[in-house]
């Protein structure tokens, strides 16, 4: 961009910036197709558009309106067109922020404001500077670098500090591409627009799908849909039910120091759905893979109950953490043993089958439940969900004990989906629990190419005579199920996504059918 736009200078068409951005994206584009959808890329090309378009703008009407200017007027104007430029980039990269982030970073305005001269006349030459002296003297090291390492560390913390105050970033469902396309499209005519009545019109445009964004409103017709999500968080649990008054979340994937589940599929799951208020959150066992992502869904959301099974393992970071944020958030933990109703009013009945009444509340241990792996699994949360008609068994990590007392269970009987048990382990393969099913539907969640092999060959053909679906082949699993008429759908991520065409096998059915996703995933949030 910088080329073409010093070779525009360079014959003199510089006041047409617009140009030279247009070539240097059709050249990245040869050179590389799939730049288009790179972030990075996007992001880039748009704002610089931003200020393109913003600087023609301004330069337009200071030609028509050319008169000679003090240094107080022309510092005036100056700051009149830094402001104009930031705002202009902040506009313009929204959408993208919040397709890609689900966020609407108003304050991006002011950290703009305040960063950006800072690396524009800090960090861009320095770091132009000292790269220079590698090239010309052959130095091994980079000069200066302490200095630019600390000015980054001192803008970083200070963008840290800003992120950090309430309210400043806006959670929101992921605009469709046509809500995209349409914000661009009156964008550019405010922007471009010599009318001001059409100006003023379009800026209305603007508003409108800014406040539709924030507002984010749940799925709208959808009033008698019972909506179960088993989520794609790799090898773990996480599941969503959306009832027509209430959501619940079971367990929320695994969480390490810069891979958290539940900030990276949980969360903007939940945004999508317009989702802001989680009535039920349920721990099923302490064990990384299932409470790991709980912790930041806890604190970034409305919580009105919390459920364990009772067992403490206060050694593990993850597990403070986890009842840190509990606490934070001024939730009780509340033990969901057998027989206990988690919901009991309304159109559905979540009740819990396991674990059994055994073991004393967490209110009155004094020592930590045995961490061990069999003891944790077989005190899992087993739920049994009820919706009319319909009926839904999660097993979370529940193995062969668990299991043998949840034999001939009237949940476990009536069950049209199944959650196969532990992600497929054979530990959890008990040939007579299975034969007690008559679910005609089975969901499996396991992470694509997991060390432990699951789902295991043998568990898949003990359920063979089952429609099994798996998260690690099929992504995010979605069982819609209507109240009214009592049919129910299921959907996966792979349903969506366009298949690859054969030249030598050219199908014009498959052709229509990839159309047809595109357009469903085009229309749709996210």
């Amino acid at each position: 961009m910088i080329l073409l736009y010093l070779m525009a200078m360079w014959i003199g068409h510089a006041r047409y910036l617009v140009i030279p951005l247009a070539l240097a994206a059709l050249f990245t584009t040869l050179a590389d197709p799939m730049a288009i959808y790179d972030l990075s890329c996007q992001f880039s090309y748009v704002a610089v558009l931003a200020i393109a378009l913003v600087l023609q703008w301004n330069g337009r009407d200071a030609r028509e309106n050319h008169v000679p200017q003090t240094f107080l007027a022309k510092l005036k104007n100056w700051g009149k067109q830094y402001v104009l430029v930031t705002l202009a980039v902040t506009v313009a990269t929204l959408p993208l922020v919040a397709y890609y982030f689900n966020q609407v970073a108003w304050f991006g305005i002011f950290a703009n404001a305040i960063v950006v001269p800072f690396v524009g006349f800090l960090v861009v030459p320095l770091g132009l500077g000292a790269s220079i002296l590698v090239l010309l003297g052959g130095l091994e090291h980079l000069p200066f670098a302490w200095v630019h390492q600390a000015i980054i560390t001192v803008l970083t913390d200070v963008v840290e500090k800003m992120a950090a105050i309430p309210g400043v970033r806006l959670h929101v469902a992921s605009p469709s591409m046509f809500a995209v396309a349409g914000f661009y499209c009156c964008l550019l005519i405010v922007l471009l627009s010599r009318n001001h009545i059409r100006r003023w019109m379009n800026l209305g445009v603007l508003t409108l799908c800014l406040v539709w964004w924030v507002w984010s409103p749940r799925h709208v017709g959808e009033e008698n849909v019972v909506r179960v999500t088993f989520l794609d968080v790799g090898q773990g649990d996480a599941t969503v039910i959306e009832l027509p008054d209430q959501t619940i979340l079971v367990d929320g994937g695994v969480a390490y120091e810069r891979w958290d589940i539940g900030r990276m599929v949980v969360a903007p799951y939940l945004w999508d759905q317009g989702i802001r208020r989680i009535d039920h959150v349920i721990a099923t066992h302490p064990q990384l893979d299932h409470v790991g992502g709980l912790p930041w869904i806890i604190k970034r959301f409305e919580v009105g109950h919390y459920w364990s099974n009772g067992a403490r393992r206060s050694q593990a970071i993850f597990y403070r953490r986890l009842t840190g944020a509990v606490k934070e958030k001024g939730l009780k933990e509340q033990v969901a043993s057998e027989g206990k109703e988690i919901i009991s009013e309304g159109p559905c009945r979540l009740i819990s089958l396991n674990p059994p009444l055994t073991e004393p509340t967490p209110s009155a241990q004094t020592r930590d439940h045995p961490s061990g792996g069999t003891n944790l699994n077989n005190r899992s949360v087993v739920l049994s969900l009820t919706c009319g008609a319909h009926s839904i068994l999660l097993t979370a990590d529940a193995e062969v004990e668990a299991l043998n007392r949840l034999l001939d269970h009237p949940g476990v009987q009536s069950a049209a989906v199944v959650k196969i048990p532990h992600h497929g382990a054979k530990s959890s393969l008990n040939h007579q629990w299975i034969q007690q099913l008559r679910a005609k539907t089975a969901v499996v969640s396991a992470g694509k190419g997991n060390r432990y092999g699951h789902p295991a060959q043998t568990v898949l053909r003990a359920y063979r005579h089952m429609d099994i679906y798996r998260t690690d082949s099929d992504g995010a699993i979605v069982l819609s199920m209507d109240l009214n008429d009592g049919e129910q759908t299921i959907q996966r991520t792979t349903d969506r996504s366009p298949v690859l065409l054969n030249p030598g096998n050219y199908s014009l059915g498959r052709e229509w059918k990839n159309v047809s996703r595109l357009w469903k995933n085009w229309s749709s949030n996210g």
